[in-house]
């Protein structure tokens, strides 16, 4: 409002002074005539009152309002008309009299020229329809005096100029009219031709390339990316072609805005990943295409040049894919023959030797912060062996030298096997594995939650994506495995490995050490952390290239022309690193640079932000660089260094090293005998075949080890060990395969190892795995020697077949043989509290775990969570959940099972949002227990919102995953959902299906169950149990009792004694729903004696005893249903109500009495109802629900329609708008 009333003043100001200039140019034209002129004079008077009366008629006008007719050129030439309002006019308009035809052009010019120099030529009119109505109203005015001409009335017009004028006012309204005819015929044109190609093409996409629409400004969706990229294709096409025409300008125009919209996009994969500057290059864009369509669109043209683009990239795809082949091969070829085979090799040996010989023995000088020590990182044994040997040779005293070897855990056993054959002279080595360092996870570490994250497995593992490829080719170098790999950044974590050290020099594994480095113990940092030599020779070294200073983050904190620093040899102060906690910095800046628009992954650009400020240079002598890429280095200066270093991709292992380079690598492999013996050995040794079942074993490829161990036997002269016994073992449990797993047995009794402890406690897991408890017991009571492992795998197998007091028995005889439990025996027992459903025993078992001191073994903690939950006692779940430091996915998927199971969903839902939002990752096991936890609070809404995380995390299309969605939705009695996520199941098995027939039967579509059962049969998969199952409820509660009693006969034949309770007890209930109580008593005296009556049977048979009045064979059910489940409330309540509807009146006291006497807790009956996509549960006669009320007057309108049969029209409406 305010901005309005600035215009109309500075409007009116504009006016008065229009005004005053009139008046004064008819003052000074009136002193030209004589003053004796009275009849002058009078008109001069008399121009005067009119003028004033104009005035006051200009000024009415200007309020309210003047229509003004625009006329302006478009982009495509065609003239177009705007009709707008005075008032709806800028500030920078300036008015003119239009009626002054002599005005100068240069002063029209400025008078109506604009901000923005692009804008349309325009000029005014006045509306005279509707100034001539106003007026006419207010009298009887003439047109001639409502406007009059001061200087016609002093200065008579010549007759010839006025019709000329007048000619040219009648040109211009004739003129406007043909425009304003061609612009509606334009217009009509335009939508006729819009609604014929809408007809024809895809509407989505007119115009898509050209015009920014309101869509695309939706942050949340990845079209914009999209839409950006489409564009830049548009744009090329369009500039080659402007190009070919000689339109320098657009061709410009064109590229350059290409270019900046490449900026914007960077390497981004999502919207999210999009500058905020990248909306508007996208509206630039769209602006500049939509002109160079207008100007250059043919629709043959543009085709022709989109497919010669086409082609051009189909040739360069082509030319890529041969030169990525040619570089994998060479890849291959310049990587020595022995290398391919050494770590495999020294794996063998490593676990061929006992057990005494694996591990380095503890020595105190690995903390002694007075030696020299020495950090590398690697998984390159070859490598790492000659940085340890090279530094060891030249070291004055290689006694007080300790190397520190962390490696990953696939190179684990042959780093330590190589320093076990190859000890260097003297020196001290630790070998590691990274893996062990359970602290270093992704709560901990901000590597690793990036590196787990969706859009970096897509930037990495999903690189075929065009979106993926956008980074180009130079960019390609960050998807090099060693980025991903943790021993890179683990250098950033120093003082936590090794927290009592003081100074520790880090060394890269493709370095070589030419000089002893102790001097370098003795530099003063000056209070630095990092001692590093610097790299600032070239321009390429500097701070600008690694950082991306466009980031107010990076350019507010460090200067680009600032030198960097060498990775390879550092030499850290770990006092100094933790006092400025080093450590903290480096999370600092990896939690800012998560989407990274920081800097691209790799460890250089984090450590030289890091250690900004804070890295004191050494002599250039210590450290050269550029072995591995640089042909043209200073040889004196190579051969004067302290440290080479090979940084680059010509690595001096491999055949496509700088030959005058390798020599100062090769000479430490050949003075140390690198290969050793480990490469002479033949790949064909049946030691190494055991080894390779081994590793197909643990790699989930059972059947090829067996293979492999049927090719060992077959073999003239082989003699096979017990490790190779015990991985062919291993494969029959994976397999489950008992007839092969008893051929093994015989083979190891022909042998005779059946006394080996480790082929015992494998024939034990076997026997017991195969439901063989029996075979199990007999071997272990045969062994004659056993360990904590012979006890753990009995214990287990016990467990496995549900044995469980023959479980509890094997733990009393453990303490009597004074065996003591260790991690797996706890476990084992907490599997048995929670079968038995025993708080006392659970605690029981907590209190060993204390004694024992297991309180900070995850596995053990984890269980006793389970085991908690299990037995209803969550709080103490919930105690022990919160007082873990450090909490795996399976710590947290338990928490959620465990609150599932309590029917606590809330609780449930929230642990995964906090789970989500400190990054721990979600595997299959915590989408299941997602999936049921919002099954079981029934509402649509939640279940949606957990079909969309299983979605989005891509479990979705999981067989076991698909199948708890499917039961999800069918709780919800979504059924129609249920459909549809079963279609969802990439591979559909007999659970899926069986899971589809019980959701048709759940929601009463019993011959939709018939119809699955069929179809399932069509897909080759025969009926288990399970399904089975679920088609005799679907029918008993279905009401299709032919059916049903059809398919149990059928079964019968099939299966016959396979046949368990719950089958006889869905034919019970079958027969009592359908009022044949006789034939479901009959039904109950055919259960074979192996399958005892259980409750449901007895349950459903006096259900249907109370609904049909037989009080006598009820009154026998409800005494087995007591007897068999005394706690359960359902069996006393049912045989009350038979009572009570029979006119027993004591009978049924009796029952209620029995309740309060006996201590049984009563469930209340409860109904779900959905309102607004939120389940409420209704209990009689709660009102606490705020729909309440409203549901229960529903409710009573439909008994009532029940009852009377009757309901018109009106009537459902009306009740229909009430459930809304």
């Amino acid at each position: 409002m305010g901005g309005r009333c600035r215009k109309l003043l500075t409007s009116l100001c504009l006016l008065t002074i229009f005004i005053f200039v009139v008046m004064i140019d008819i003052a000074l034209a009136g002193a030209d005539v004589s003053d004796t002129s009275t009849v002058m004079g009078a008109q001069a008077l008399g121009g005067y009152i009119k003028m004033h009366t104009c005035l006051n008629r200009l000024i009415f006008l200007f309020i309210q309002g003047i229509d003004i007719v625009v006329t302006y050129t478009d982009t495509s030439g065609a003239v177009r008309i705007r009709r707008v309002k005075s008032t709806d006019l800028s500030a920078s308009w300036v008015w003119k009299n239009p009626l002054d035809e002599n005005h100068d052009q240069t002063e029209r010019s400025k008078s109506r020229s604009l901000v923005d120099p692009f804008e349309p030529e325009t000029r005014f009119e006045e509306s005279r329809e509707d100034f001539t109505a106003e007026h006419s109203a207010g009298g009887n005015m003439p047109h001639a005096q409502l406007f009059p001409m001061p200087h016609a009335q002093l200065f008579p017009m010549h007759p010839a100029k006025l019709k000329r004028r007048m000619l040219r006012q009648q040109r211009r309204d004739r003129r406007t009219a043909d425009l304003i005819r061609q612009d509606k015929e334009i217009d009509n044109q335009m939508q006729a031709a819009a609604i014929d190609q809408a007809k024809e093409l895809d509407t989505s996409t007119k115009g898509k390339y050209s015009i920014w629409r309101k869509e695309y400004d939706n942050p949340n969706s990845d079209s914009t990316l999209k839409l950006m990229h489409d564009q830049i294709i548009m744009a090329k096409a369009y500039a080659s072609i402007a190009k070919a025409k000689n339109k320098s300008n657009l061709y410009d125009s064109l590229i350059l805005h290409s270019r900046k919209s490449q900026v914007a996009i960077g390497e981004a994969i999502s919207d999210a990943e999009l500058q905020p500057s990248a909306l508007d290059r996208a509206k630039q864009m769209g602006r500049i295409l939509s002109l160079a369509k207008d100007q250059l669109y043919d629709c043959m043209t543009v085709a022709r040049k989109l497919r010669a683009m086409l082609q051009s990239a189909e040739v360069n795809v082509n030319l890529l894919k041969k030169k990525s082949t040619f570089l994998t091969q060479l890849a291959a070829k310049t990587l020595p023959k022995p290398l391919h085979c050494l770590p495999l090799l020294l794996t063998a040996d490593y676990f061929l030797l006992g057990y005494e010989n694996k591990g380095f023995p503890k020595n105190k000088k690995f903390e002694d912060p007075s030696l020299y020590h020495y950090a590398i990182f690697s998984d390159n044994v070859l490598a790492t062996s000659v940085v340890v040997n090279s530094t060891v040779l030249h070291a004055n005293e290689p006694e007080n030298h300790v190397f520190h070897i962390v490696t990953d855990k696939l190179n684990f056993a042959a780093m330590k096997m190589w320093f076990l054959v190859n000890p260097p002279a003297n020196a001290v080595v630790q070998v590691e594995n990274v893996d062990d360092f359970t602290w270093l996870n992704v709560s901990y570490c901000p590597v690793l939650r990036q590196l787990e994250s969706a859009r970096m497995k897509e930037y990495y593992f999903k690189a075929h994506q065009a979106s993926s490829l956008t980074a180009g080719s130079d960019n390609l170098k960050y998807r090099n495995p060693k980025y991903l790999s943790m021993l890179n950044h683990l250098r950033f974590y120093l003082p936590e490995v090794y927290p009592k050290l003081d100074r520790i020099l880090f060394l890269d594994d493709d370095i070589v050490v030419q000089k002893d480095l102790t001097p370098l113990w003795s530099v003063d940092l000056r209070g630095m952390v990092n001692g590093a030599v610097e790299t600032c020779k070239e321009s390429f070294h500097r701070f600008d290239k690694y950082l991306n200073f466009s980031n107010p983050k990076i350019s507010e904190n460090f200067d680009p022309s600032a030198c960097g620093w060498a990775f390879g040899m550092n030499m850290f102060d770990l006092k100094e690193w933790r006092k400025r906690d080093i450590t903290g910095i480096y999370h600092g800046w990896q939690d800012m640079n998560e989407d990274r628009t920081l800097w691209k992954l790799g460890t250089l650009p984090p450590g030289l932000i890091t250690f900004y400020n804070l890295t004191h240079p050494l002599d250039r002598s210590w450290h050269v660089l550029g072995l591995g890429y640089d042909p043209a280095l200073n040889q004196t200066e190579i051969e004067n260094a302290a440290v080479i270093h090979y940084n680059g991709n010509y690595k001096p292992w491999l055949d496509l090293a700088i030959t005058k380079y390798r020599s100062y690598w090769t000479e430490y492999k050949v003075e140390w005998g690198i290969h050793g013996r480990c490469l002479m050995r033949c790949l064909t040794e049946m030691s190494f075949l055991g080894v390779m079942i081994g590793g197909h074993v643990q790699s989930g490829e059972a059947d090829v080890a067996l293979g492999l161990f049927k090719e060992m036997l077959s073999a003239v002269g082989v003699s096979v060990d017990g490790q190779t016994m015990v991985s062919a073992l291993k494969a029959c449990t994976s397999l489950v395969d008992l007839c092969i797993g008893r051929v093994i047995h015989g083979f190891v009794i022909c042998r005779g190892l059946d006394y080996d402890v480790f082929v015992g406690n494998s024939l034990i897991d076997m026997y017991s795995k195969c439901n063989e408890s029996d075979c199990a017991c007999k071997v272990f009571s045969e062994m004659p020697q056993k360990n904590i492992v012979s006890w753990n795998s009995l214990l287990s197998g016990f467990v496995h077949n549900e044995k469980h007091w023959n479980a509890l028995t094997l733990f009393d005889s453990m303490g009597k043989a004074r065996i003591e439990a260790d991690s797996v025996t706890l476990v084992n027992l907490l599997q048995v509290s929670k079968c038995f459903v025993d708080p006392f025993h659970c605690k029981f078992i907590h209190s060993m775990v204390v004694r024992r001191g297991h309180e900070s073994n995850e596995l053990v903690i984890n269980s006793l969570i389970d085991a908690y939950a299990k037995c209803n006692l969550i709080n103490f779940s919930w105690e022990l959940f919160n007082r873990m430091k450090r909490r795996d996915t399976v710590t947290w998927s338990t928490m959620i099972a465990g609150f599932t199971h309590c029917g606590m969903p809330d609780e449930a839902i929230a642990v995964f949002s906090e789970m989500n939002r400190v990054h721990v990752k979600v595997n299959s096991v915590t989408m299941l227990n997602l999936l049921e936890a919002c099954s079981s609070s029934a509402e649509l809404k939640r279940s949606k919102w957990a079909h969309g995380v299983a979605i989005r995390r891509g479990f979705a299309t999981e067989v076991a995953v698909g199948t708890a969605i499917l039961d999800m939705y069918s709780s919800c009695g979504e059924i129609e959902a249920t459909r549809k996520a079963f279609d969802q199941i990439s591979q559909k098995n007999i659970v899926s299906w069986s899971a589809m027939v019980a959701a048709y039967g759940m929601n009463g579509l019993a011959r939709d169950a018939l119809a699955a059962l069929a179809d399932m049969r069509l897909h080759g998969l025969k009926p288990n149990p399970v399904t089975t199952l679920s088609v005799l409820s679907a029918c008993s509660h279905g009401g299709l009792i032919e059916e049903g009693l059809a398919f149990f006969e059928e079964l019968i034949e099939d299966c016959g004694d396979k046949l368990r309770l719950g089958h006889y007890s869905c034919m019970v209930d079958l027969l009592g729903r359908a009022g044949k109580l006789d034939t479901a008593m009959s039904m109950m005296e055919k259960i074979p004696d192996r399958l005892k009556p259980g409750a449901s049977a007895w349950g459903a048979l006096l259900s249907a005893c109370r609904k049909y009045g037989n009080s006598e064979l009820g009154a026998e059910a409800a005494s087995r249903v007591l007897e068999l489940e005394p706690s359960n409330s359902a069996g006393y309540l049912l045989a009350s109500n038979m009572y009570a509807a029979g006119g027993s009146w004591v009978d049924a006291a009796r029952m209620r009495w029995l309740v309060k006497e006996k201590g049984v807790m009563l469930v209340a009956g409860y109904s779900l109802v959905h309102i607004n996509n939120k389940a409420c549960r209704f209990v009689a006669g709660d009102k606490r629900q705020p729909f309440s009320d409203e549901t229960s007057h529903v409710v009573e309108q439909l008994h009532e329609c029940m009852t009377t049969g009757e309901m018109d029209d009106e009537a459902s409406s009306e009740m229909f708008d009430s459930c809304l």
